[in-house]
């Protein structure tokens, strides 16, 4: 069974595994049409041989031990749980119960999230993942999958970081293991790849907070009938079997006021005072979170579970500004240390936690050791290095930004500059941030081509200031 790059007949994962449900949905679609009699016969033989072997809990290539890849393996689970609504057999019912309750023991970490392979990962959790995991709760309706559900809901929460435009998310994607998806809209229009994942909502409220309304989704659609513009083909790539598989389930998407509900109960949104840290024993991964009054930041430390993930200090989000500091996946990009061209972030951090308001970290050969102290409207990293070094300080900036250095010098949005300086001022509406370091040094705020949401308004400019081996940086918070 065998769909995209893969080979007829292989035998694997993901291959058999979304294979299967593709099968069961056409086998089910010749039948409504009761057409091609011979080739359902032989839909229906490769069905059953390709449960068999994807449910038999001895497969080895399926059901590893630790997990890993839970997209894959729900997948096939729920093109099994499909097959056995057309070709019902007790036997195969009963493994399919005993495999559901196999992937709710492992398949998600104590933090909350599913492993993608052994970490995290933003969009195969929520637009892969969980989209298949609902057609299986449709067709079983076992509440082991609503429980997982409420548990990465929650995890998601801490997450996805609210803009208080209310123009969309912005993701804490430096800790994705495979994809970098930084963002999600407020409205997602159509083709939505997530949309099947809404038939939770009614179990898990506080999913609702994550997918478009109802009242907005209409208004993308009728918008959509109404343009008399002809409608672009979609381009390879852009057309996901998913969205068309799914599309007979429907949606039960939240209305706007259960979304905003939902979005209230964001653990940062609802409250402004805590100090949160997810653990997972497999690599010693923690996930912080921590909200003080004047902002919200989120860290990683531990075994990073892929090359792109980047550990450290990963955002910061303050109330009023949204989103400031946000690291992307690369060694130029993330928020760290950078020394002989490597960035400290890229390393497996060891952390220790003396109080709920220090953390103290550094690379596994010690060349980089930070203290990093928080307070109510601050974030103060002191970094020692073994040579010089560049503290790097990833920025989200918008065009109405006022952006100066300490020295008087202004950086339009968009643009390049360097100054000699101490400091640099970010002024946002009513919120003013502030980033200090210790002594006056030649610091260079590099704009990128890199912006966020559908607007594009929010860009990435990367602040560098070098130094000797020694730096303290503050980041102040106010308005």
């Amino acid at each position: 069974m065998a769909r995209g790059p893969y080979s007829p007949g292989e035998r694997g994962k993901a291959p058999s595994g979304f294979g299967i449900g593709y099968l069961a949905k056409t086998l089910a679609n010749l039948r409504q049409a009761r057409a091609l009699p011979s080739r359902q016969t032989q839909l229906e033989v490769a069905l059953r041989k390709g449960v068999d072997w994807f449910l038999d809990p001895g497969n080895t290539v399926v059901w590893d031990d630790p997990f890993e890849y839970t997209n894959q393996a729900v997948a096939g689970v729920a093109g099994s749980a499909l097959t056995l609504t057309l070709l019902p057999d007790h036997a195969r019912s009963l493994k399919l119960q005993d495999r559901i309750r196999f992937v709710a023991k492992g398949a998600q970490s104590p933090a909350g999230f599913f492993y993608d392979p052994r970490g995290m990962d933003i969009n195969y959790n929520f637009e892969v993942m969980l989209p298949e995991m609902a057609e299986l709760y449709l067709l079983t309706r076992n509440p082991l999958l609503v429980s997982m559900t409420r548990k990465f809901a929650d995890w998601f929460g801490y997450n996805l970081l609210r803009e208080p435009d209310g123009s969309g998310w912005l993701t804490y994607y430096a800790v994705s293991d495979r994809t970098a998806t930084a963002f999600y809209d407020d409205v997602t229009p159509d083709p939505d790849r997530t949309i099947l994942g809404s038939h939770f909502v009614p179990a898990v409220p506080d999913l609702g907070a994550f997918f478009t309304s109802r009242e907005d989704k209409a208004a993308t659609r009728q918008a959509w009938a109404e343009d008399p513009a002809p409608v672009p083909p979609l381009a390879k790539q852009d057309t996901s079997p998913r969205i068309i598989a799914h599309a007979p389930y429907g949606e039960t998407l939240p209305t706007r006021a259960a979304r905003q509900a939902a979005i209230d109960r964001i653990p940062y949104l609802r409250r402004d005072n805590f100090t949160e840290r997810r653990h997972d024993d497999y690599g010693n991964q923690d996930y912080l979170y921590v909200r003080r009054p004047g902002l919200y930041l989120g860290a990683f430390f531990g075994t990073r579970q892929g090359s792109a993930v980047k550990a450290g200090t990963g955002f910061l989000w303050h109330p009023r500004a949204g989103t400031v500091i946000h690291a992307q996946q690369t060694a130029t990009g993330c928020w760290g240390t950078v020394r002989d061209g490597k960035a400290d972030a890229d390393s497996n951090l060891i952390a220790e936690y003396p109080s709920k308001d220090l953390v103290r970290y550094r690379t596994p050969d010690g060349s980089v050791s930070t203290d990093l102290v928080i307070t109510a409207s601050s974030v103060t990293r002191r970094v020692t290095a073994t040579s010089a070094a560049t503290e790097q300080i990833p920025l989200v900036l918008q065009p109405g930004d006022g952006v100066v250095f300490s020295d008087g010098t202004v950086v339009p949005y968009g643009e390049t500059r360097t100054a000699t300086a101490d400091g640099i001022v970010i002024r946002r509406g009513p919120a003013t941030i502030t980033i200090t370091w210790s002594g006056r040094r030649t610091a260079t705020l590099s704009t990128s081509t890199r912006t966020y949401l559908r607007d594009g308004r929010r860009r990435v400019h990367v602040l560098r200031i070098p130094h000797d081996g020694s730096l303290e940086t503050v980041v102040r918070t106010a308005g």
